[in-house]
This record gives structure tokens, C-alpha cells and sequence, in this order.
């Protein structure tokens, strides 16, 4: 925030009007639009920011805004600069439990069946959250909707675009049910790899606690595990078998909980158990 003043001193815009600038010129990298900052680079003309300001579509908090979410700023190292969102902005800051659900894209039968069991049998005040990719993030998010829970999907790809396009109507139901859909890119950013990767953090922030449903040694989903340890969440797994390549098998070898019902999955969100 010092840097941001030194930016903008002898200007009249705003710091929130600045980083949207950034963000939409350098479509939400994050580190582009630090190095700029720190760089203490000319900010843009008043005109330049009224341009974008004009052309942004989508609801947003930028990282100096009075109502900028407290749990971005307290798990974050990096807290994105402006956070674009459609739905209910206000379920980053209701105390709900947040059960973050990730997993492979190309997912078994097995996997998909009992997450889809564990989600609708979880109480219907917990919070999914989720990426709206193909295979386990989709089956966690149908299974929330069908049982009348929370969604909040971040995405990593420009709001108010639905990546893959077969989840559209997913993205729909979120907003119809309540949910929410946020993304640190704005309208019209492409889905690129590494943005996926870099969102991942945001999801893993979100979760009280992450629970893995399926993923190969090289998935993705380590990404999302490694943040979600770093930042101190519990981590849950659902077992496989011996034989079979499975990151959520190394993960129980190495301390997280093991899934196997919904006390399991309510034991690891804290969330008490009737007897």
C-alpha cells in the first residue's frame, strides 16, 4: 500500500482506480502488476483510468476497498490485487464451514460416486468450494447444488467466462442457487496454464479444510495441497487401492485423514458428530 501512494502521489486517481487499471493491463498477473508498482512506474492518465473503468463489466474489490475480503489479506502472501466476482460476495466473510473439494479430471467411477455421496450427506450450511474444472471439482459442485448447499467456484480464466464451455450450465446454477463465481482475471483474460496454477492458491485459501478425492503422483492437485499446507489447513483423502498410482494414498502415508464416511469428512471440518 506504501508503494501505491508513491505511484500515485501528485495524482488524483484513486489506488483502487490504479490496480483495476493494472489489472486490466496486465490481465491479472499478479507479479506484473507488483513489479510495476514497486518499479514506482508513471501511473496512467486520469483519462486512461476512466477507459477502463468504463469498459469493466463485472462487480469488483480491489485490495485498498474498505470491504476487501480479511481472510485474502491474513493466509495470503501474495492477496490478489482485484478480486472481479458475479453472486454473493458477502459468503467469503460468513463464518460457514468451507470444505474445499478437488481432484482429478479424468476420474474414476469410484471417486466420483463417493464424493458425490459425502458432499449431499454433509450439513447444508457448508460451503463448497471448488475450480469448476471436468471430473471431481464438476461432481462436488453438482452434488452442493443438488443438496441446496453454497458454491464459490474461482476461476482462472477472465470472469464472467465459463472454462470448459461443457460446465456452463454449472456456472449458472452457482449464481442461481446463492453461490458465488470470483476470478483475479478480468473480462475477456484467456485461459492460460500457469493462471490455473497460480489460482489454485486462492482456492486452497478459501477451504477450512481440503478434501482430495482422486489424483495421480503428478496432479495438479499438489499444487492445491502444497498452498493448502502451507497455509495450515487439514487435508482429507479417500483411500485406493494398493496397487494403483495414488496421490491421495501418499498423503494419508504422510499424516492427512483418511475419508472413508461422512463422520470422516465432518471429523475433518471439526463439524460435531451425532452419536
Amino acid at each position: 500500500l506504501f508503494l501505491l501512494r508513491l505511484v500515485i502521489r501528485g495524482n488524483k486517481m484513486k489506488a483502487n482506480e490504479l490496480l483495476l487499471f493494472l489489472s486490466n493491463k496486465f490481465e491479472g498477473d499478479w507479479q506484473k502488476i507488483f513489479n510495476f508498482i514497486k518499479a514506482k512506474e508513471s501511473p496512467p492518465t486520469n483519462e486512461e483510468i476512466q477507459d477502463v473503468i468504463n469498459r469493466t463489466k463485472f462487480d469488483y474489490i480491489s485490495l485498498t476497498s474498505n470491504d476487501y475480503p480479511e481472510l485474502f489479506k491474513q493466509v495470503l502472501n501474495t492477496p490478489p490485487f482485484i478480486v472481479y466476482y458475479q453472486g454473493d460476495i458477502k459468503l467469503l466473510n460468513k463464518e460457514f464451514k468451507k470444505l474445499t473439494v478437488i481432484g482429478s479430471r479424468i476420474s474414476s467411477l469410484y471417486a466420483r460416486n463417493l464424493t458425490d455421496k459425502l458432499v449431499k450427506e454433509l450439513p447444508n450450511d457448508v460451503v463448497i468450494i471448488s475450480g469448476l474444472a471436468k471430473g471431481i471439482d464438476s461432481c462436488g459442485i453438482k452434488a452442493a447444488l443438488y443438496s441446496n448447499k453454497k458454491v464459490i467456484a474461482v476461476l482462472g480464466n477472465g470472469i464472467g467466462r465459463c472454462y470448459p464451455h461443457e460446465n456452463e450450465q454449472i456456472y449458472k446454477d452457482i449464481l442461481e442457487n446463492g453461490g458465488l463465481i470470483l476470478s483475479e482475471y478480468p473480462y475477456g483474460t484467456e485461459p492460460k496454464q500457469e493462471n490455473f496454477r497460480w489460482r489454485n492458491r486462492i482456492i486452497a485459501a478459501l477451504g477450512d479444510s481440503i478434501f482430495v478425492a482422486e489424483a495421480k503422483y503428478n496432479s495438479g492437485t499438489r499444487i492445491t495441497v502444497n498452498y493448502g499446507l502451507n497455509y495450515g489447513k487439514s487435508v482429507g483423502c479417500l483411500p485406493f487401492r494398493c496397487d494403483e498410482e495414488s496421490y491421495c494414498n501418499l498423503l494419508i502415508k504422510q499424516g492427512a485423514e483418511m475419508i472413508e464416511n461422512i463422520n470422516d469428512l465432518k471429523s475433518l471440518l471439526n463439524i460435531p458428530i451425532k452419536i
